[in-house]
């Protein structure tokens, strides 16, 4: 064998040490995080959606956090106060499933008119309508479809930012959006949009036609779909049978009063629940008269007004409530605990009746009835398997934002406690629960920034702490997506990244990765190279750790540039780049896993390889590095032990993961070495015997 890396060859040892650096890193705070990455990354996914946001398929359009000089030393300076598009990719999953289900209203035609013509329509409707399944209809057969935010004025949108080709649907009920229109801002914006091969549907308020109604490219509806049809396309889609589906609505006595519904009435989203509730009772879970009562119940839209009445006066029911808000649709035991812990909090701020007095005891049903809740019964992951679990959850699912936003605003004397209350609760012993706690932050931080920036996400990042850094993670994963805090949010992260001090800077380094990273166009590449240099093993593994999350969301071409970032950092003579090349290389390899229907768990990074010829090349180039670089050889052992593992289990897998080992060695060191840890797996307990023998072989073939 050739030697060809002389970088990588200087200091080789002859077989892997017993105890080294990766010891450290294995255990402590990377430990827990690698255990509980995947369910971390599921309950920020859930917290996000609860708030209308995603981890994946968003991002800040030309947000780019600059590198210069402070104060006569390197740092890290902060992002424009320019307004930033942020875009949001609705997949072509999404576009069919609304292809099978959406009921078009009447004058759709006459929408899709300006569109076609110069590529604009300023969509004047109504809300709850379902206006953004209208509006992806209208951009039928561009490239791509994405929800857009905007903060500043229509007239200043920088299409030439915007990905080419695409569509772009736009909430514009805010009125700055079109303040101060003119007509040749509206011939600009026409003018840069066919250059750009795009389109764009803004969607606003149907009063706006005072101020837009003359223009060429205002369309309103009058009418919102047919509740009736729509409910019944969403029960065919469930059930496979419309006829099903129109029997139960009949069953339910509610045919007339959809057929009969007033524009003023309909709510897109309360006819999907409803669906959602009677095809439940199709397969036998619930009841008729359960799903027509929350039917009703969601007509109530003065759901603020609810919190606040008698009906909620006892301190059990509003925490019961406040729980839901923050952990809808996760364990009763997980908002039990929650409600508890708020009561709790109450009493002691504001000492109420004797000790020994009675407190008032409702059964349970009573309690969720009270509070617009309900239980099932759901398969979910936990951490030693899968379980049935009671999962409690809102009738409406649009209660948490309304009901988090009223309390911050009206219930203001209580802002404190509320802070301390998700404090404590993201101190919970579930992962998920502490990281929906960090997101119910999070969204506070989108009205309430600088106070909860202040109070409770700047304490968690300079902690020191791992598992308050990924709560500060975590929480600005909200204000990230945002138009109206995003630039707020990536100047916090640069001024962590400009620290001195450890804590603030592996808390930027976390959220570079899936929080605030993953939305910045084209990435944070630059700064993480940076944060690199000099890095010691915490910071290493940190971010193997975050390029990890970037690599599991990112698509096929940006993943080889993740890939590639590694294995260049790991070839350099500087000690801390080349540890954060190869100890992030290990820690993004140990941590990122990706199932694909019902097969076999695979490593990420060995699925990647599988696939791609320049993938391969490069994770055969990372562990090569990684077999001989000083501080590495106990990092070796523990991810090789567990790809071989479920290499062991699965012949394809297994197929893999031989082909990938045998273009490691590029020197007799470096195949000795993997000789050495071949055998290990041979005789380790548990063993994987097949795996490290068909390994054995090949690599004798090879020599």
């Amino acid at each position: 064998m050739a030697e060809t890396e002389g970088k990588a060859t200087a200091q080789e040892p002859t077989e892997p040490a017993k105890e080294t650096l990766f010891d450290e890193q294995a255990d402590g705070d990377n430990q827990a995080s690698a255990a509980s990455g995947g369910e971390r990354s599921r309950a920020l996914d859930d917290s996000l959606s609860m708030f209308g946001a995603r981890t994946s398929g968003v991002s800040v359009v030309g947000a780019t956090v600059q590198i210069g000089t402070i104060i006569g030393r390197d740092g890290i300076l902060a992002a424009d106060d320019r307004d930033r598009p942020i875009v949001n990719l609705i997949t072509d999953r999404a576009v069919v499933e609304l292809g099978r289900v959406y009921v078009a209203p009447t004058g759709f035609a006459e929408l899709g008119v300006p569109v076609g013509r110069t590529g604009l329509v300023l969509f004047g409707t109504r809300p709850r309508w379902g206006n953004t399944a209208t509006a992806t209809r209208l951009l039928d057969g561009v490239k791509a479809i994405y929800e857009l935010r905007f903060a500043g004025a229509l007239a200043d949108l920088p299409v030439d930012q915007l990905p080419a080709g695409s569509g772009f649907i736009l909430d514009a009920t805010e009125a700055r959006a079109l303040n101060a229109l003119r007509p040749q801002n509206l011939a600009d914006l026409e003018e840069r949009l066919r250059d750009a091969g795009s389109r764009l549907v803004v969607v606003t308020d149907a009063d706006r036609a005072a101020e837009h109604g003359s223009r060429p490219v205002w369309r309103a509806l009058a009418t919102p779909p047919d509740a009736y049809e729509l409910t019944v396309r969403h029960l065919e889609d469930r059930l496979a049978s419309r006829e099903q589906g129109e029997e139960l609505l009949d069953q339910a006595e509610v045919t007339e009063q959809l057929r009969a519904m007033t524009p003023g009435a309909f709510d897109v989203h309360r006819l999907v629940e409803l669906a959602a509730d009677l095809a439940e009772v199709a397969r036998g879970r619930g009841t008729l008269a359960e799903a027509v009562e929350r039917f009703e119940a969601r007509a109530d839209q003065a759901v603020e007004q609810w919190f606040d009445s008698d009906e909620l006066a006892e301190p059990h029911r509003k925490a019961l409530v406040l729980a839901l808000a923050v952990l809808n649709g996760m364990s009763f035991d997980a908002v039990s605990r929650a409600a508890t812990l708020l009561e709790r909090i109450w009493q002691a701020a504001e000492p109420g009746a004797a000790p020994g007095s009675r407190r008032p005891r409702e059964p349970r049903g009573v309690r969720l009835k009270a509070a617009r809740a309900r239980l099932t019964h759901e398969w979910r992951s936990t951490r030693f398997g899968a379980a049935e679990l009671e999962i409690a959850s809102f009738w409406d699912n649009g209660y948490p934002e309304r009901l988090l936003r009223h309390y911050w605003h009206e219930h203001d004397y209580d802002r404190d406690v509320l802070l301390e209350w998700l404090r404590q609760v993201a101190d919970d012993v579930e992962v998920a629960v502490n990281v929906r706690a960090a997101g119910a932050v999070g969204f506070l931080a989108t009205f309430a920034f600088d106070t909860v920036r202040r109070d409770v996400i700047a304490p968690w990042a300079g902690s020191g702490k791992g598992d308050e850094r990924e709560l500060a993670v975590a929480a600005l994963a909200m204000p990230a997506r945002r138009a109206e805090t995003v630039a707020r949010t990536i100047r916090l992260v640069a001024d962590w990244a400009s620290r001195d001090a450890q804590a603030p800077r592996m808390a930027a380094v976390r959220a570079l990765g899936g929080s605030v990273g993953a939305v910045l166009d084209p990435g944070p590449d630059k700064l993480l190279a940076r944060l690199a240099h000099g890095a010691e093993g915490r910071v290493a593994t940190a971010l193997g750790d975050s390029i990890g999350e970037l690599l599991a969301a990112a698509e096929p071409d940006r993943q080889l540039t993740l890939v590639s970032l590694l294995a260049s950092w790991s070839d350099e003579p500087r000690r801390g780049r080349q540890a954060a090349g190869v100890l992030g290389f290990l820690q993004a390899a140990w941590t990122q896993w990706q199932r694909e229907g019902d097969g076999p768990a695979w490593p990420l990074l060995l699925r990647l390889a599988d696939r791609d010829r320049s993938m391969s090349a490069e994770v055969a180039t990372l562990w090569r590095r990684a077999l001989v670089a000083p501080g590495a050889d106990h990092g070796v052992r523990v991810v090789l032990r567990s790809w071989a593992f479920a290499a062991e289990r699965d012949p394809e897998l297994r197929r893999a993961f031989v082909e990938l080992f045998m273009a490691v060695p590029r020197t007799e060191r470096q195949a000795n070495l993997l000789r050495h840890h071949a055998e290990r797996l041979r005789t380790a307990k548990p063993a994987t015997p097949d795996t490290a023998r068909r390994l054995l072989e090949a690599l004798t073939k090879a020599s």
